[in-house]
Parts: C-alpha cells; structure tokens; sequence
C-alpha cells in the first residue's frame, strides 16, 4: 500500500535551534555583548562613556596633572576601571565623578606618586567603590576620617607611614612605632631608662641598674651595649623589667652585647632575646 502525505506532512524546515552551527553563532552573539577589557595609555584629560572603556589605564602626567572621568555609574552597572599613574613627576592623576554621582563619598580621588594606582567599580545607582586605594602612593583625605569595622581607614594601613599637619614627624607603624636609638642620660649606677627608642645605647663605666619608664603594648627596645674591657661591669635590669638576670661585661676588650624587652601591658617589659657576647 502506498501512502501519500498531505501538506501538512510535508517535509519543513527545522527549527533553528537545530541547524547546525545555531550555537556557535549563539555563542559568538553573547561574546560580542560582553566588551573585553584592555589597556589604553593616555597623557591628557580622558572622559569614559561606559562598559566600553572598562580596562586599565596607564596615566602619564609628565606634561601636568590629568583628569580621567568616570562615566555616570547607573549607564554602566559592574564596570570595573583600573587606573595607575607610571611617571615619577609632582603631577596628580584625579579621577572625578560625572553628574552627582560619588567615589565612596567623595567626588574624585587623587594619584599623586609613581605606580601608584587605584581600582573602581560601578555599583550602577550613582557611585563608584574604590576596591583598592591608591597603592605604592599617598592618600590624600580631605576633612574629618571616622569609620569602624573593616572599612575603617585604620585597617588599610597595615604598614608605612602616616602623615599629618599636625604632626610635628610622621608615625612609623614599624616595630610597634618605635623609632631611633639614644643613649642612656649616665654611664654607671642607678638610672631609668625613657622606653621610646627602638635602641638604648650604653658604654658603661661602672655597675649600672636601668629602671623602664614608659612603653606601649608591642613595642620592642633593644640595649646596644658596648664595653672596652679591662674591668668587667655587672648591668641590672630593675624596675619594670622581667629578665633572666643581670649581665657581666667580662674582661676581653672590645665586647658587645644585645638584649631585647617587648613591653606586654603598657609598663612592664619583658625579656625576649639576650645575645652571646660579641666581639
């Protein structure tokens, strides 16, 4: 028996989820939506006007200070620009805001040293994060810094340099603050020892006892002690110091010694490492 197949039997076309190829071609659309990131060297004012111009940007202010402009945040929602500064004159790089939009709530933020850089993300309704400071550079807060928890500008600073007007030096965050070495205001007998230099210097002249004044919780003092033999001088750790005994100098000259004290409350110093003597 024959049969025969009416139009609507008749062979189509198929569908074309299923012609060969649809997903590559479906792939390739997706790819040409999503812009790549990429590098771009500028040297005068540059404004970005959206996803388009996501990528690094290397900044040379060599010729004057440049100005790169955000596109308005809400036009570009997770766009991610990265923007470093690679020469070494004064110039600053700022990056600004377009619109009313803010950059963690203020209007620009400022590269002011060489390889420093910064990184920001669209949150796509009116403003920028910076994911990053200014890194390998300075930065430059204008007004009050207040803030607690892990967005606190005290948790970005986990060593270096902090600079204020007000300050008559800068404070180091190395060893505990502690900076510079002095010597002790006498060479024999009873004395206290100011605990604000990450080194006490001694050449002592006769049996001494050095009493602890001072000290904040971490800090490290080391005594750098120098003797020129012939007589040999017993040094006593007194008040507010926890050691493991006095130290004799000896009689071999030259003879050096080093005994380091981590202060554990504020006041009181504990003894954390003594040398072998040294000559």
């Amino acid at each position: 028996m024959t049969r025969t197949f009416r139009a609507p039997y008749a062979a189509s076309p198929a569908p074309e989820e299923y012609r060969p190829g649809y997903e590559y071609i479906e792939r390739q659309k997706v790819q040409r939506a999503i812009p790549s990131p990429f590098v771009q060297s500028i040297s005068a004012d540059t404004v970005l006007t959206g996803q388009d111009d996501s990528g690094w940007f290397l900044v040379d202010a060599t010729a004057g200070a440049i100005t790169l402009s955000l596109p308005i945040a809400s036009t570009a929602p997770a766009m991610t620009v990265t923007v470093k500064k690679t020469d070494s004159s004064a110039n600053g790089v700022v990056v600004s805001r377009t619109g009313t939009d803010l950059i963690d709530g203020a209007t620009s933020t400022t590269i002011t040293t060489q390889y420093g850089a910064v990184v920001l993300r669209s949150t796509g309704a009116g403003s920028w994060e910076l994911l990053t400071p200014a890194t390998a550079g300075t930065i430059t807060l204008t007004g009050n810094v207040t803030g607690s928890g892990t967005s606190s500008i005290a948790t970005t600073i986990a060593a270096g340099v902090v600079t204020n007007a007000m300050l008559a030096a800068p404070i180091s965050f190395a060893n505990g603050g502690l900076t510079g070495s002095a010597a002790t205001s006498a060479t024999t007998g009873t004395m206290t020892v100011s605990m604000t230099t990450a080194i006490v210097t001694i050449t002592p002249t006769g049996d001494c006892t050095f009493n602890a004044s001072g000290g904040v919780v971490g800090q490290r003092t080391t005594f750098a002690i120098t003797t020129s033999g012939g007589t040999s001088f017993t040094l006593t750790f007194g008040t507010n110091f926890h050691k493991t005994g006095t130290l004799a100098t000896g009689f071999a000259s030259p003879r050096f010694f080093a005994v380091t004290f981590v202060c554990v409350d504020g006041t009181t110093w504990w003894e954390e490492a003594r040398t072998a003597v040294q000559t």
